[in-house]
């Protein structure tokens, strides 16, 4: 008959639990600094730079441009960004109409980038802002 192993005592005496205390408490000290250090690394890693931005602006410009159906389009403003629970960028864009029957006419459409598939969408925009009628209140 094969001999049973024993196993070996758990020790569960105070003194060996009060000897592991500091070391305990020195590894909480140690995880939470190093949970900190990665936050702010984390933090400092997800600040955008200017050349990140400028890259971006260029982006948003060469895909409303693209997606525009107006002639000489061009940006009316600056870039409206929409907070990240909408993931979207505005801009409005200006240029002539290119139907013959609009006689080179001005034209303003929205475009709006959706920052997660990188695609934009155009709208016509004339009803956007409205020109103040005579005698109107201001």
């Amino acid at each position: 008959m094969p001999r049973r192993r024993k196993w070996p005592k758990r020790v569960c005496s105070r003194s060996a639990n009060r000897k592991s205390r500091p070391a305990r408490a020195m590894l909480r000290r140690v995880g939470r600094a190093a949970g900190l250090a990665c936050v702010v690394a984390w933090t400092y890693a997800a600040a955008s730079t200017p050349e990140a931005w400028s890259a971006y602006d260029q982006e948003v410009l060469k895909a409303c441009v693209a997606a525009s159906s107006l002639r000489d389009a061009r940006p009316a403003g600056a870039r409206v960004d929409f907070d990240d629970r909408v993931g979207y960028s505005a801009l409005l864009i200006v240029g002539h109409y290119p139907q013959p029957h609009m006689s080179n006419q001005a034209g303003r459409e929205l475009c709006l980038f959706d920052r997660r598939t990188r695609t934009a969408s155009v709208a016509d925009a004339e009803r956007l802002i409205m020109p103040k009628a005579p005698g109107a209140a201001p």
